[in-house]
């Protein structure tokens, strides 16, 4: 019984791990930097980063040069070409949009792969995108709906910190 156990636990685990089914082909490995120096994924939602070069994420130490990054100084010319129509979603640490935050472009099954597992307490909706916020892994528990734009300095009591999976409509 305890060994059938044991590897029950083992399943779950790696399927959680490689982001789907036994046999599924994994998920990308994700990496991140500050500008250029690899930093541990815990650290992300210290920083102002953005995925529009998944699998990699790339932060800065400072919301100007994360922004000119991606805005237009003709030097970063992937990101430049992903911003706009692909992210969806940004996300910050503190209310009223303080603190660390990320531009998201994809899908999230679990946040905590990018260091922001209950982390959120404001949002900007970009590009006309809706999506859903949820509360658990794999879009199961509350979700919280955003659309068009939306912008929301707080979330309320019960739900701030509390997203850990978010996906795109």
């Amino acid at each position: 019984m305890r060994a059938g156990l044991l590897l029950l636990m083992v399943a779950v685990g790696s399927v959680a791990m490689s982001g789907g089914a036994a046999g599924a082909s994994p998920r990308p490995q994700i990496r991140a930097d500050l500008e250029g120096k690899s930093i541990p994924i815990a650290k992300i939602s210290s920083y102002f980063c953005h995925d529009f070069d998944f699998p990699r994420i790339h932060c800065f130490d400072n919301p100007t040069r994360l922004e000119a990054s991606i805005g237009g100084d003709g030097r970063s010319t992937t990101a430049a070409l992903a911003f706009g129509p692909n992210d969806f979603v940004t996300i910050y640490s503190g209310p009223t949009y303080s603190g660390g935050y990320v531009h998201l472009s994809q899908n999230y099954d679990t946040l905590f792969v990018i260091g922001w597992n209950d982390q959120v307490s404001s949002y900007k909706g970009r590009n006309s995108a809706s999506g859903t916020f949820w509360s658990d892994w794999y879009g199961s528990g509350r979700g919280t709906n955003f659309c068009c734009n939306t912008n929301v300095p707080y979330l309320p009591s019960g739900v701030d910190n509390t997203f850990t999976s978010v996906y795109r409509h």
